[in-house]
């Protein structure tokens, strides 16, 4: 089945478009069925690739702003969660693509 259909008349039939008459020289061409420039498999392994990108880039977000929140928190919040100041400038100085 043909993808797409384009129309070409001659002067005159463009003239007496207003006429109902229908143009005796129209040429139909039918543009070529063009394929895919990716198979599809390799489609879904791109996007498989980019969503695990977003999801790393996500998840050192999370990591820094954590580790920027445990900085700042006071004395003894962090004893209610049972850290000392130490410890929390350990994990605070962790660079963000550690665990």
């Amino acid at each position: 089945m043909p993808s797409a259909i384009s129309f070409q008349t001659s002067s005159k039939a463009l003239s007496n478009a207003f006429v109902s008459r229908p143009a005796s020289r129209a040429i139909v061409r039918v543009a070529p069925r063009l394929e895919p420039a990716v198979r599809p498999g390799l489609l879904q392994g791109v996007n498989l690739i980019l969503l695990r990108a977003i999801e790393t880039l996500e998840t050192w977000s999370a990591r820094r702003q954590g580790r920027r929140a445990l900085r700042g928190m006071p004395d003894h919040l962090l004893q209610d969660i049972g850290r000392s100041r130490a410890d929390a400038e350990a994990e605070a100085t962790k660079p963000f693509w550690t665990a």
